[in-house]
């Protein structure tokens, strides 16, 4: 006898209907276990990043591990036909889309962007990079490389994945997390390629495929420079396999005065710094552009030592504070330096306490050689790497080889001191500051503070109006007409303590250079073609205790519709030079 069933169509709606609540729950299922993975792999960054401020190695290690195990578990849970049939579906595709490319982002990164440097924070943590008895290990550097690079390209890779979604259209709590994601991936690439550069660079600069010497020149900022401060103390820094020597010091100001330039200069950079740029070693770094100062630099010290470098390196005393809090007091002629104190005892309280140019260049030269020696022996690296970068930030820390292949990695970073370009979107502007007082300068700078401001007022045409704002102040003490002449300098037809100086303004490259104010009246500012990039001269007398308020105006490039960079002189107040000025073009 034969069944006939009843309702056919009814009973395939049935089924039908029952395999789509499968399906749904089965999505559901997915979700809800992804929604908790990803929470559980949130957490353990949360963790590992914790754990790594500490510099507890063993837990971060741990919630490494539990933050590849979630990520991973996420993003097996999004790979796979139905999770991939779900991003096609209308109103929740994209949103499935973007969990299964977070999650997969999660777990490369985990796995092979973040654990090779939990490995090199071991390598900190066991001592394996620090310096010892004036030797760097160069060795354990080059073993970085690959690690490092490593990481760099997960990252490269993940910020390639991130760029192709849309987060527009996410719900609210994804797209918060995407926006997450995309940040620490972005600060992560920013500082592992820092990082990359460092290893791939210090293993050679430092001798390991052979011998290598730099000029070590130590700034002084109580005599303003463009760079920072005139160059008072000059080593030679030799460098083999990593072991790291000081020799040969020289006071800056021995070096004289040339009959001509020691290398050509141009027209350009005649007009506007003069002679003295070229014929006195100390004025080298009136021109604020490091890659042209180490030539001349070079060029000086090959004259009158016929030696040849390899690069040259420059430093001033607030990145060597910066270095104490790494190594520790350095003592030099019976005085106890300090991160507190180094820097008055090196840009004041020697002048007063100590007399004579020699005797004051002999105790800066100690100084210097005792840092040196302490930062060569300190047990602590990641200090002394932090330093370093807050020093290079902020224009205290500059390099520059004579290695093209070198230089081309040192091109584009803090360290590297040139002019600032902007790009071919983005305007850039200048103000740099040099003492001027008298014949032979003074030390007035030490009480010299300087605020610059920059806004964007309009953007017309695809050129930005720029209006800028240069405050000088002296903190000078009121008995200082009593101090030497070597300190508050001779300014004639002014008060004892009044510094000279002048005031170099940069404006964007094909831009245009404004009136520049003084006192609310304008001065003869004459503007130079500086590399195509319009520049002047600025003269001010500050008296001491006083203010002086310089004004100008300049106009952007055409088609520099991006934020403008402002590159400013360092000063002995922590802050970073390089800055960024907000666009007002739409």
């Amino acid at each position: 006898m034969t069944t006939r069933l009843r309702h056919p169509a009814r009973l395939a709606v049935g089924v039908a209907v029952l395999l789509a609540a499968i399906v749904v729950l089965l999505v559901v299922w997915r979700a809800w276990h992804v929604r908790a993975e990803l929470n559980a792999a949130k957490s353990a960054a949360t963790d590992l990043q914790s754990a790594l401020d500490a510099r507890d190695v063993d837990r971060a290690k741990v919630a490494l591990a539990d933050f590849q195990a979630h990520s991973s578990a996420a993003a097996d849970q999004t790979d796979g036909p139905v999770w991939g049939g779900l991003s096609h579906l209308p109103a929740v595709g994209d949103d499935a889309a973007a969990v299964h490319t977070l999650s997969s982002v999660l777990d490369s990164v985990s796995h092979r962007g973040i654990a090779p440097l939990v490995d090199i924070v071991q390598s900190f943590d066991d001592g394996k990079l620090s310096p010892h008895q004036g030797r760097i290990p160069v060795d354990r550097i080059q073993e970085l490389q690959g690690p490092v690079r490593e990481s760099r390209q997960t990252f490269d890779r993940a910020a390639t994945q991130l760029a192709g979604l849309d987060p527009t259209s996410y719900v609210g709590p994804l797209a918060s997390a995407n926006a997450q994601i995309d940040e620490i991936v972005a600060k992560a690439r920013k500082t592992l390629g820092r990082a990359d550069k460092v290893v791939r660079l210090l293993p050679s600069m430092l001798g390991a495929d052979g011998p290598r010497k730099y000029l070590l020149v130590l700034q002084n900022n109580a005599e303003i420079r463009s760079t920072g401060g005139f160059p008072g103390s000059v080593f030679l820094l030799e460098a083999d396999h990593g072991a790291i020597e000081l020799t040969h010091p020289v006071a800056g100001r021995t070096f004289g005065e040339l009959g001509a330039p020691v290398l050509p200069l141009t027209p350009a950079e005649t007009a506007l710094f003069g002679d003295r740029a070229g014929t006195r070693f100390v004025d080298t770094n009136t021109i604020p552009d490091f890659p042209r100062d180490a030539e001349l630099f070079a060029a000086h010290w090959k004259q009158r030592f016929d030696q040849d470098v390899d690069g040259v390196v420059s430093a001033d005393p607030v990145l060597l504070s910066y270095l104490m809090r790494a190594t520790g007091p350095v003592t030099a002629s019976g005085v106890t330096l300090t991160s507190d104190n180094v820097v008055d005892q090196l840009l004041s309280s020697a002048y007063l306490r100590i007399p004579g140019a020699d005797a004051q260049d002999a105790f800066f030269r100690e100084a210097g050689a005792g840092a040196f020696s302490a930062v060569t022996s300190a047990g602590k690296p990641e200090e002394l790497l932090k330093a370093m970068k807050q020093g290079a930030d902020e224009g205290r820390l500059l390099v520059h080889s004579f290695h093209t292949d070198e230089q081309a990695l040192i091109a584009g970073t803090a360290v590297e001191g040139a002019l600032p370009e902007g790009g071919s979107h983005d305007p850039a502007v200048g103000v740099y500051l040099n003492d001027r007082t008298g014949q032979y300068g003074s030390k007035m700078s030490y009480y010299l503070r300087t605020r610059v401001h920059v806004r964007s007022d309009s953007c017309r045409h695809d050129t930005q109006v720029l209006h800028g704002r240069v405050v000088l102040s002296s903190s000078a003490p009121s008995d200082i007409a009593t101090y030497p002449d070597y300190v508050r300098g001779i300014l004639p037809g002014a008060s004892r303590g009044t510094e000279g100086l002048v005031v170099y303004l940069l404006a964007p490259r094909g831009g245009t250079l404004g009136r520049v104010l003084l006192y609310g009246e304008a001065v003869d500012a004459r503007s130079v073609d500086y590399g195509g990039r319009p520049a002047a001269a600025a003269y001010v007398e500050l008296p001491p205790g006083g203010h002086v308020t310089i004004r100008f105006s300049m106009r952007s490039g055409s088609g520099q519709t991006g934020d403008a960079r402002l590159d400013v002189t360092p000063g002995l107040s922590s802050s970073q030079t390089d800055q960024t000025v907000p666009s007002s073009c739409p």
